[in-house]
This record gives structure tokens, sequence and C-alpha cells, in this order.
């Protein structure tokens, strides 16, 4: 079955991207695969994922899901009847960003140093970072793992980055102060190779309102997916 799956969604690869790399990675549990769609389960982060030719083939494959808490759907039609079967609600619409060049993107000059953070950087990031699905047990968590990663100005921290549970980059963030001076590009290009040093596919996603972010990934040169994906939780 997993086999079934990454012949159907390297079709698609861009769009696909945060369902293959948890199948390569041996984090996803493949419910079903055929022809016509993928279900899966990421079992980091218990999230159900459903990728499909149509809404309808969608709404079949989401019959064989009981009781989810966290689903990303990449069809509307099939979110839609997952959040009137399962009272769910549409948290984000984004679209996934990856990187697919053999190299990872090249980091500007930089006076900033980029290291792992610890336990004693969740203040400091959870005081900055303001997300309404994200708290600072998450954050916790993320830094346990060593996937948070921070630039830093002597002793200062001046932004971080990091991995979800699933493997999407994201969380970054910069200090006001040290904004439009290259940190976000410099977080991003580090993390890409720390990635792809471990054989992995750097990919991100962000919210399809997000302008500045699709900007600065189309500026270092990730591939943008066309069709967005929808993320839900239990309301």
């Amino acid at each position: 079955m997993i086999s079934q799956a990454i012949r159907y969604l390297a079709v698609n690869s861009i769009t696909y991207t945060d369902m293959i790399e948890p199948i390569r990675r041996g984090t996803a549990e493949v419910l079903s695969a055929n022809e016509n769609g993928v279900l899966m389960l990421e079992t980091n982060s218990g999230i159900y994922m459903i990728a499909a030719d149509t809404s309808e083939d969608g709404v079949r494959l989401l019959s064989l899901v009981k009781n989810p808490e966290l689903m990303s759907i990449h069809r509307r039609g099939t979110a839609n009847e997952a959040m009137r079967r399962y009272g769910m609600a549409v948290t984000m619409e984004c679209y996934t960003a990856v990187w697919t060049d053999q190299l990872p993107p090249a980091a500007p000059f930089s006076a900033f140093d980029i290291c792992e953070l610890k336990a004693e950087h969740v203040q400091f990031v959870t005081d900055l970072y303001k997300h309404p699905n994200i708290g600072s047990w998450y954050i916790e968590g993320r830094i346990a793992a060593g996937e948070m990663f921070g630039a830093f100005s002597g002793n200062d921290m001046v932004g971080f980055i990091g991995l979800h549970e699933e493997g999407s980059m994201g969380m970054l963030e910069v200090a006001g102060k040290f904004r439009r001076q290259g940190v976000a590009t410099c977080l991003i290009s580090y993390l890409c190779a720390w990635l792809m040093m471990r054989g992995r596919t750097p990919f991100s996603q962000f919210t399809t309102d997000n302008s500045p972010s699709r900007s600065l990934h189309e500026h270092m040169g990730f591939e943008i997916s066309i069709d967005p994906v929808y993320w839900l939780e239990k309301r």
C-alpha cells in the first residue's frame, strides 16, 4: 500500500510533499491508497491526511477516519464534509513551498550565528512567537526534539525557526529591530541544509493570505503549490 501511495502522490509532488515526506521518514501509517486517493495518519502529530482526485473520492476516504482531532485535507469539498461530520473547523488554508534543488539555498553573508535552541530559550520564543494554535508546551516539545534553531548576535537571540511535528519548516520569527537584515533568509537556508544533510526534502506551508511569506519563498527559489491544503481541528 505504501508503494501505491507514493505513486499517487508523486504525480503532484509539490502539492503533496507534506504527505510524501512522512512516508519517506517512516512516520506515516497509510490507511488507504488507490488510483483515486490516499488516506494516512502522520504518527508524530496524530494528523490524518487526505489527498484525492475529487471531493467525492476524498469523502469516501473520510469514512475510514474515526474521531479525528487534527486533519490536513487537499480538497475543499472533503474539508467541508469533515467539518459537518466531525464538528471540525478549518483553522488554516495554506500553500506548500518546496525546495527542489540538489543544493540548499545560498545563505547571504551574515554576522549572525545559528545554533540549536535549548530549554532556557523557551521563554524568549514563546514571548515573541504568537500563534493561536501553538502554545508553550508545543515549543518546549520542539526544542526538546532538537528541531528548533536560533540566530544570535553575540549572546542575544534575534530570530528562530523550527520543524513542526509532521516535518514542515515553520515557527519563523525575527525580533523587530533585526528585521530586513537577512535573518529570515539565513534561518531558512540553514534549516534547508540541515534537512538535506539528513536526506529530507525541505518544505513549509504558509497561509494563502500571507503575501510576505510567499514573496520570501519565491525570492529564495522555492516552488509553490497551485492548490491549497486545508488544516482542520476539533472546535
